[in-house]
């Protein structure tokens, strides 16, 4: 990030160019899921010019002063020796740490965050992780995936692997018989899943009213899951909401995932 973006990545409501299949879109998310947790955030970043750049919050000056505020960094050796242990010595990219975990909303006990974090790291980020294209550390330890359609798990029968038609939607369906790893609420855990830019915004769509002409569970489909991914410019066909936590998809878009689904 340059000066002006790193200054806009702590504001609410930053507007900021993102291609459709970028996670990020209403400027919230990188402000408001730190502040949920801790008192200090650090960014420390490099763009293409080479220059590093840092800035921070501290929830204790905010107060002092009784206003939002956030301040510029001289970058220090330290700095500058983390991103680098992250990012390279040529390399761009963001390093963000979080300091003072003393949030109301989270147990001062660092073994309840690390646990929480780790679950929900391994769930919404399961795709992501269990295709190689990301990896999570918590606490040192290497997060993994919880993805409830286990596609890459060698022994997961593919039902279906193709295009939703006349979308950029791509439905895939499992049979998890010989997935030993599955054997646990295999009847809760059936049904839909929804996956934004690969990360999963809903799951277990089954007996809810709005998709139960695609899903009802039953225990004769045990065994069955099937997932649907998109990315931002199917943003409005699927309904999602402001938070990106949540889908409402237009009936259209529902038919077409029904037809899919339901002959198998």
């Amino acid at each position: 990030m340059d000066y002006k973006t790193l200054e806009g990545s702590f504001t609410l409501g930053y507007e900021r160019k993102r291609t459709t299949k970028q996670l990020g879109k209403f400027g919230v998310g990188g402000t408001l899921g730190c502040l949920n947790m801790a008192s200090e955030k650090l960014t420390i970043t490099r763009d293409k010019s080479g220059k590093i750049l840092a800035r921070k919050y501290d929830l204790q000056q905010v107060k002092k002063k009784d206003c939002w505020g956030t301040t510029p960094l001289t970058v220090t050796e330290e700095m500058e020796f983390l991103f680098n242990s992250y990012m390279g010595e040529k390399g761009t990219g963001t390093v963000i740490t979080l300091s003072r975990f003393d949030r109301r909303s989270f147990s001062l006990l660092k073994s309840n965050l690390v646990k929480r974090l780790t679950n929900y790291c391994s769930s919404i980020y399961c795709e992501k992780i269990a295709s190689g294209d990301l990896k999570i550390f918590i606490d040192n330890q290497e997060v993994e995936s919880k993805d409830p359609l286990y596609w890459y798990h060698p022994d997961v029968i593919k039902v279906i692997d193709e295009v939703i038609p006349g979308t950029n939607c791509r439905l895939r369906m499992v049979n998890l018989k010989n997935v030993k790893l599955a054997r646990g609420a295999l009847i809760d855990s059936q049904g839909g899943y929804f996956f934004r830019c690969n990360r999963l915004i809903k799951g277990r769509v089954n007996n809810d009213d709005n998709w139960s002409k695609t899903w009802t569970k039953d225990p004769n489909h045990r065994w069955v899951r099937w997932g649907v991914y998109f990315d931002g410019d199917e943003d409005i066909n699927m309904g999602v909401t402001y938070d990106k936590s949540d889908i409402n998809p237009c009936q259209s878009m529902a038919d077409k995932i029904q037809q899919l689904v339901n002959p198998h």
